[in-house]
């Protein structure tokens, strides 16, 4: 079959696809009790600018069980393969069709999917270059686990990410071979988030989270449902700025960060952030005009400086200092209304009729030993001067 004729049936709703697939079913049984088995095979599948792969599917119900399987293959082995399997009767389905939501819910059922260690380029652009402005550069593995059914449901998610690149790349932060992991369980409607991210032998990021995620509900309702109310926390332990890719492109020193955010996409969310250097420089690299060598173009010498930013009952604070490599410095004091709730997942200015109280907003920068207010100006002192 020609999977170019789809677009004709399906118009707008199909993709730019091309490929034939091959397809074959078996029956087997009586009608109270029947079985079947199949498979579908597209050899040279193209999906926009992704291809050609290899989509293979395999199918079978028997003894009331139906397992199904699928996958996606290109020249250098798997790329995603996936794995569901349910107890169900369905005759009984087909004869009582109304029934079929009761039916799933307390009928046993399974998932899995695994994504193998691959680049992230492999994959479809909607997962690489829209993510990662440089894909290739980047490795990731994956594995999901859901079941329920007879039980509350529950799952795991296993990731983990490794920067691939190299010095012959004119990129910087590879030798430090800087990686992550990410685990997910869900088990009661609870999902618990942990994220670890490691620069060489020493850890320098965790996140922690937790979300309320009523999953049966949401199958349930068979319908997209809400940003779930999560608690997040999330610290950065004296990272070193030039080893983290992209990053390390402007900046190089350590840093220090903690965040802490309480009822996020809930009512009434709150948010802490703290972050201080003592020897945080800024740079730009470019690659060498000659072989592969990075050339360091300019770094300053090493600032001091701490933010202190704050959001609580509709109110968002900002409190910043730095102390510059030439003697000058900097102070910023900011407060503003804002607008952040579950309505209203971005904060946003709260305008004058939103207001529940009068709000203030205040902001001064001083350089130098000079404020500034409204415009800058190079003065003595001054951290570009």
């Amino acid at each position: 079959m020609d999977l170019t004729l789809l677009e004709r049936i399906l118009e707008d709703d199909m993709p730019d696809i091309t490929g034939y697939a091959d397809a074959s079913i078996t029956l087997s049984g009586s009608i109270d009790a029947p079985s079947f088995e199949g498979q579908i095979d597209v050899p040279a599948l193209k999906i926009k600018n992704w291809g050609p792969i290899e989509f293979w599917s395999k199918f079978r119900y028997e003894y009331g069980v139906l397992l199904a399987q699928l996958g996606f293959a290109d020249e250098q082995g798997s790329l995603f393969d996936s794995e569901g399997s349910l107890l169900v009767d369905l005759v009984n389905l087909v004869q009582h069709p109304s029934e079929t939501i009761e039916t799933l819910e307390t009928s046993p059922w399974r998932f899995s999917m695994r994504v193998p260690p691959r680049r992230l380029s492999d994959l479809p652009d909607v997962f690489g270059r829209r993510i990662v402005p440089d894909p290739h550069r980047l490795q990731l593995a994956a594995s999901l686990t859901l079941a329920g059914g007879a039980f509350r449901t529950r799952g795991d998610f296993h990731a983990s990410f490794d920067w691939r690149s190299d010095s012959s790349e004119g990129l910087c932060g590879s030798e430090a071979n800087p990686r992550a992991t990410l685990r997910a369980e869900f088990e009661n409607d609870v999902t618990e988030i942990t994220m670890d991210g490691v620069v060489g032998s020493s850890q320098v990021f965790r996140l922690d989270a937790t979300a309320e995620t009523p999953l049966d509900d949401w199958l349930k309702a068979a319908e997209m449902p809400d940003l779930p109310v999560t608690r997040l926390s999330a610290d950065f332990y004296n990272a070193p700025t030039e080893n983290i890719p992209y990053v390390c492109r402007y900046a190089a020193g350590l840093v220090k960060a903690r965040l802490r955010v309480a009822d996020l996409f809930g009512d009434d969310p709150t948010m802490s952030f703290t972050m201080n250097t003592d020897q945080l420089r800024a740079r730009r690299l470019e690659p060498g005009r000659r072989g592969t060598l990075v050339t360091t173009i300019v770094e300053t010498p090493p600032t001091e400086g701490e933010i202190r930013a704050q959001y609580h009952e509709g109110v968002g604070t900002l409190d910043a200092t730095m102390d510059w490599w030439n003697g000058g410095f900097t102070t910023i004091a900011v407060e503003v209304p804002l607008v952040w709730n579950r309505d209203q997942i971005v904060p946003a200015l709260r305008r004058a009729r939103q207001a529940t109280r009068p709000g203030q907003f205040r902001s001064h920068a001083t350089t130098g030993g000079a404020r500034v207010d409204g415009r800058c100006r190079q003065r003595a002192g001054d951290p570009s001067g």
